[in-house]
């Protein structure tokens, strides 16, 4: 119900009901209107064009880093934030691919960007959990110490696709 409005406020009507047919694309679709503007939601399923690594950069910036940046140490705020840019850019990508619009090359690198962007924002988040709570880790000679991060496979590669998991080295 509250996609079905969305979507035809955003003129997406046809692809809403294209869906309701499917019991996954209906939950997903009405879990994404609960979440996502009426106007966030049509600039990104809009049918021209696919979304470029910059669009991407620039959502990730004001939904996710924003937000998080505002309340480093809250979990559901950086959590929200991640599943309404994930909800987004999966329904542009399904969108784009159902319309023959998007390159599969394109799609894997959009998908590996969002997960990167991630799992930066989590161990940014970590850390200054870890900060407050233990305060900055020093190595001997008293140098600020971080932690790294290392994607292995297909997030390596930049070749994540919508099911793939990560494997990541601390």
């Amino acid at each position: 119900a509250a996609f079905a409005r969305i979507a035809s406020d955003a003129g997406l009507r046809a692809r809403w009901e294209l869906s309701v047919g499917n019991e996954g694309a209906r939950r997903f679709y009405e879990r994404l209107g609960a979440e996502v503007s009426p106007k966030l939601l049509a600039r990104w399923s809009a049918p021209e064009p696919v979304p470029t690594l910059a669009q991407l950069t620039d959502l990730f910036a004001t939904r996710v880093r924003a937000p998080a940046q505002a309340a480093p140490t809250d979990e559901a705020v950086l959590m929200q934030g991640l599943r309404r840019v994930r909800h987004l850019l999966m329904l542009s990508l399904m969108t784009h691919q159902a319309a023959g619009r998007l390159e599969l090359s394109h799609g894997l690198m959009l998908i590996s960007a969002f997960a990167r962007m991630a799992v930066q924002a989590a161990l940014e988040h970590a850390c200054a959990r870890w900060r407050e709570r233990f305060g900055q880790p020093l190595d001997r000679s008293g140098q600020e110490q971080g932690l790294l991060v290392v994607g292995m496979g297909k997030l390596g590669g930049m070749e994540l696709n919508p099911s793939s998991d990560i494997d990541l080295i601390f």
